[in-house]
């Protein structure tokens, strides 16, 4: 995170408890937060005074991100590496690293769904999250509750 990044951290702890910040102050939290993305601070602030009026410190922001990851690593577990690479510890380890600093710092791009294969037919996946799709949008405009009369505006001449 670089030194501005770790001033608007602080500028939105400010927003919620109304301290002061000074380049000192943003000089000693980039010492403690500085290796961890803007992102997952941002929103450990925000989760932070959504449950407490505690005054926020970057030591409660590190354990909030530490806990973000490890639930993004909990939700979408690790892929292996190639198994062209598995007789090659350090290229493998490195692989594995990859994976998990991808998933754990939230980079890792949503999963497609694999298509035909040349002319061929989708996999059942497929069919099966159109038919899900399809299900959630029906239910979602079925729902919807018509707007009450008196929002209504009357008919035109």
């Amino acid at each position: 995170m670089t030194p501005e990044e770790t001033g608007r951290v602080l500028a939105i702890c400010a927003s919620f408890d109304r301290r002061t910040v000074g380049e000192t102050d943003v000089i000693a939290w980039l010492k403690v937060i500085g290796d961890l993305p803007f992102r997952d601070c941002e929103a450990a602030v925000v989760a932070h005074y959504r449950d407490s009026r505690n005054w926020i410190m970057p030591a409660d922001v590190r354990q909030r991100v530490k806990a973000m990851r490890r639930e993004r690593l909990d939700r979408h577990p690790v892929s292996a590496p190639p198994p062209e690479i598995a007789d090659e510890p350090v290229r493998f380890l490195g692989a594995l690293r990859a994976g998990i600093k991808a998933i754990a710092g939230s980079l890792e791009l949503h999963r497609a769904i694999g298509g035909p294969v040349r002319g061929g037919e989708p996999p059942d996946a497929y069919h099966q999250a159109r038919a899900a799709l399809r299900l959630r949008r029906s239910t979602k405009h079925r729902h919807r509750s018509p707007p009450p009369a008196s929002s209504v505006p009357p008919p035109g001449p």
